[in-house]
């Protein structure tokens, strides 16, 4: 008996110790699963979950030409208006045909003609997004909405063959595979990425890209322009804006916005078909309420937004033709409104001013005043005039008359031959042809000279308002104090090169008048014992061959204190 129940003891023992290692594992499988949930749990509450959902994209075709789809890379089928597009779906427009898709955050990408593109991802995430396509072929114009219409982050990137181009919240651009015109878009602009061997670049509004089949500069920013302000005016961009404008994002993407009531757009500056000469233009007009924001050939206007007045300076391209393109932007980023204008630009050069003072065009005067002014008239249109290179400070656009001060004082009138080279200035920048003035300072009568004789054979000149043969020709007073100095001291000098000499040197402090070839010099004072002559072609007092100048002294009683005679043998291009 004590056997017995020895055994049963030892069975009663056995059940015991499986049942609490059956416990046990339950026990621990449960905190096993409690633990991952709870580590699930804090994690999203820490970090958040982004759940993510496949979304389709709403087809709309367009046009006479057929549509096609190929849905998850099958054989392209003839589309239709309302189908769901996913990624791996393709669509290809026709000749006369184009399409748009809109996605779940309201971005719309619509298609040329002959155009090819391909859906890679739609995913809308609770916090992250993305919209990713293939442009094969043609191009497109993609419009997204502004980053209030949408929340959380999204990426939204269009890949051709060689390039990717990541598109920022208002985006409006035309986009082909080496091409980019940029309408508007938030911050930088348009990321531009092109490999590893280039630094990705930003295209801003107002600006169009045209990548070259060969890259000759590492600097892609080189390829960077204005936008051609014929691009806005394009037929598949207007389409694009009216059939596709950028609605705000409703629950249900196959739902329709209400189109909003197109408000009154008035542009009345510049009048249609007008001819302007300035290099730019001012662009002006009204705009309704529902007007955010005025676009002139791609560039954003100033709004009054008191008086719904709109202005903007347009920098005009050097074309005999230019349109202007003005649209109206309501706040959904929507063309509600566009007009244009034709202008024709004159780029013919002004006529050239007119010299009414002391002489005229391609004439010579001779003066020896040491100041005085020279005076003309400008042609209409004239906006600066331009003496030797510089520019009137005193002349205001309009005037119809213009002064020069010429000064021996200011350095611009030396003694001898002086040349103004006068020209007028247009509002377009163009300079006309020039006026010529010459202007002779030195010894002579003050008046024209008459240019007309052969250059090296002039006529004597006229320089006799006072005759030295008829004073006194006593023999010298004072023999031998009167000197030449130069162009060479002594009584002889060889000219080969120019056709302008000063005669220069000294005499007699007794010395009262200085006379050269039976001219008196106007501008020796009495007393001094410097004294010079000029002797030029232009004057008529140097011709080819030999010149002969008798030089004389008298004092105060017009008696001759020193007399001598200088020879000047001009040769020119003879060399010495």
């Amino acid at each position: 008996m004590t056997r017995h129940r020895h055994r049963r003891r030892r069975v009663q023992n056995t059940r015991s110790s499986g049942r609490g290692i059956i416990r046990s594992i339950v026990t621990i499988v449960v905190l096993f699963f409690l633990f991952i949930y709870i580590g699930g749990w804090i994690k999203n509450l820490v970090t958040g979950r982004n759940r993510v959902e496949r979304a389709a994209a709403i087809l709309t075709v367009h046009g006479r030409g057929d549509t096609e789809v190929s849905v998850s890379e099958s054989q392209y089928a003839r589309a239709e208006s309302g189908m769901r597009l996913y990624p791996g779906d393709s669509i290809q427009t026709g000749g006369a045909a184009t399409a748009g898709m809109r996605f779940f955050d309201g971005t719309v990408i619509a298609l040329d003609q002959r155009s090819r593109i391909t859906l890679d991802e739609s995913s809308h995430g609770s916090q992250d997004s993305r919209i990713t396509t293939t442009l094969h072929a043609g191009s497109a114009w993609v419009a997204t909405p502004s980053i209030q219409t949408f929340s959380g982050s999204i990426v939204r990137e269009i890949m051709t063959q060689n390039l990717n181009y990541l598109l920022p919240s208002k985006t409006e651009a035309l986009v082909s595979a080496r091409t980019l015109a940029v309408f508007s878009g938030d911050g930088l602009g348009i990321q531009v990425d092109a490999g590893d061997l280039y630094e990705s670049i930003h295209i801003g509004e107002g600006q169009q890209w045209n990548l070259p089949e060969t890259i000759l500069e590492s600097n892609l920013y080189t390829y960077r322009t204005p936008i051609d302000p014929n691009l806005t005016s394009g037929t598949f961009l207007t389409e694009s804006r009216n059939l596709h404008a950028v609605k705000p994002l409703v629950e249900d993407p196959d739902s329709q916005a209400v189109v909003p009531t197109v408000p009154t757009l008035e542009v009345t500056s510049p009048t249609n078909g007008i001819t302007v000469a300035e290099r730019s233009v001012i662009v002006s007009g009204s705009v309704g309420e529902e007007v955010q924001r005025v676009r002139v050939n791609g560039y954003q206007a100033q709004i009054d937004t008191q008086n719904r007045s709109f202005t903007q300076e347009l920098s005009l391209p050097e074309e005999e033709e230019i349109k202007i393109v003005i649209e109206a932007i309501d706040h959904e980023d929507a063309v509600i409104g566009q007009e244009t204008r034709t202008i024709n630009r004159n780029l013919e050069p002004p006529p050239p001013p007119t010299i009414t003072f002391p002489a005229g065009d391609k004439e010579t005067y001779r003066t020896q005043q040491t100041r005085f002014e020279i005076r003309g008239k400008a042609p209409e249109g004239t906006i600066g005039i331009i003496v030797n290179d510089y520019r009137l400070q005193l002349y205001q656009p309009g005037d119809t008359t213009w002064t020069y001060l010429a000064s021996t004082l200011l350095g611009n009138m030396k003694p001898g031959v002086n040349v103004y080279r006068i020209a007028a200035i247009n509002g377009a920048g163009f300079k006309s042809e020039e006026a010529i003035l010459t202007i002779v300072f030195g010894e002579g009568p003050e008046g024209l000279i008459d240019t007309g004789e052969a250059e090296g054979e002039p006529t004597e000149p006229s320089e006799t308002t006072n005759s030295d043969s008829s004073l006194s020709q006593n023999p010298p007073l004072l023999p031998g104090t009167l000197i030449v100095s130069r162009p060479t001291p002594g009584l002889l000098h060889t000219e080969t090169a120019t056709g302008v000499l000063l005669i220069e040197g000294s005499t007699s402090v007794d010395t009262h008048s200085m006379w050269v070839n039976d001219y008196q010099l106007q501008l020796y004072r009495p007393g001094s014992d410097f004294w010079n002559y000029i002797a030029s072609i232009h004057m008529l007092n140097l011709r080819r061959g030999e010149n002969s100048y008798n030089i004389v002294a008298r004092d105060a009683q017009g008696r001759v204190l020193d007399r001598l005679i200088y020879q000047i043998n001009f040769r020119p291009g003879r060399g010495r």
